[in-house]
């Protein structure tokens, strides 16, 4: 016996499956998936605002992504112009400018970390 399709779109996905192809003993409640409020465990923390965050620590943190884009991006291209092209002395130069820029993200990274732990007030 088939129901109107507005009944079934009120009825659970997993006991439509169940009453289709699992037969009337089947445990409709096995296919089914637990929901979240059901999970133990804490609770996720809830994401701070961009305006809630250090302005010295948000552009920081953008210099030094755009400082190791360029890194890796000199560190990949630097071989390969040695490579394809045979330009030995670019693909050199362009290699030591990337392992430069990053040796200079590592420093700058390296050394607001220490400035960090050093001020608790940030850490809260």
């Amino acid at each position: 016996m088939s129901q109107p399709d507005d009944e079934r779109d009120d009825r659970n996905l997993a006991q439509q499956y169940a009453d289709e192809y699992g037969g009337p003993d089947h445990d409709a409640s096995l296919l089914s998936e637990p929901a979240d409020e059901d999970l133990p465990g804490p609770d996720p923390p809830s994401p701070t605002g961009a305006g809630e965050v250090d302005p010295e620590i948000r552009n920081l943190f953008w210099r030094l992504v755009l400082v190791f884009n360029v890194a890796i991006a000199a560190l990949a291209l630097g071989p390969m112009l040695i490579y394809f092209r045979g330009a030995l002395e670019l693909g050199l130069q362009v290699t030591a400018g990337g392992a430069l820029t990053f040796a200079y993200g590592v420093f700058r990274y390296r050394r607001f970390r220490a400035t960090d732990d050093e001020a608790p007030e940030r850490n809260g």
